[in-house]
């Protein structure tokens, strides 16, 4: 038996390096854990290989006042970051005040939303309405791990937000099928943790 690395429950571990007793404790662990503070401004920086807790800093930090894209930026190459910028703060954020003014004169334009013209290879495979209504029918409750789903809960990146689970994995079929009898609400964890594995215990 050993303790968990997260909740601190006891379990008996499948192998020496289990150190959660389940997926759920893994992911609020690894979510827990994905930003570290810079050592200068305090300002959360994404973890990588190359960070290193108290001594990284940020972008801003290491090259002074940020900068505004196409008001002297000195960082990138011509060859990959000449149109959109580098990936520090300031370039993503410009980038994306781009897009979302690209996003609204088109909606002016024709009328509708730019990601309509992609709806095959987009998210929205199925409408909001209908989404909520399998929610609801489900009562928030995950159907893999039968505990209750937050409904405030981020459904894009917490790991314990609400998702779709298809019964009937979509890679397992010829034909998606999206109809409500073959849709089930799940923890995003739950349904990473289960794949495209039909019969699947992830409590």
């Amino acid at each position: 038996m050993t303790n968990c690395a997260q909740c601190g429950a006891e379990f008996p571990p499948k192998s020496k390096r289990q150190r959660f007793c389940s997926d759920k404790c893994r992911y609020k662990h690894k979510d827990a854990n994905r930003f570290i503070p810079c050592a200068e401004c305090g300002s959360p920086m994404l973890r990588s290989g190359k960070t290193v807790p108290g001594t990284s800093v940020c972008w801003e930090c290491k090259h002074g006042a940020p900068k505004i894209r196409g008001a002297g930026v000195t960082h990138g190459n011509a060859n990959t970051y000449s149109k959109y910028g580098c990936r520090c703060r300031p370039c993503t954020e410009a980038a994306a005040a781009s897009q979302r003014e690209f996003t609204r004169k088109y909606k002016e334009r024709t009328g509708k939303h730019y990601r309509d013209n992609f709806a095959a290879l987009s998210r929205w495979w199925i409408d909001p309405v209908s989404r909520m209504k399998i929610y609801r029918r489900d009562k928030w409750i995950c159907q893999l791990c039968f505990e209750p789903v937050d409904p405030k809960l981020n459904h894009q990146s917490d790991p314990m937000g609400a998702t779709l689970d298809h019964i009937v994995p979509v890679s397992l079929s010829a034909t998606p099928d999206h109809s409500p009898e073959n849709l089930r609400l799940a923890h995003r964890s739950c349904n990473s943790a289960r794949g495209n594995r039909v019969n699947v215990d992830v409590a």
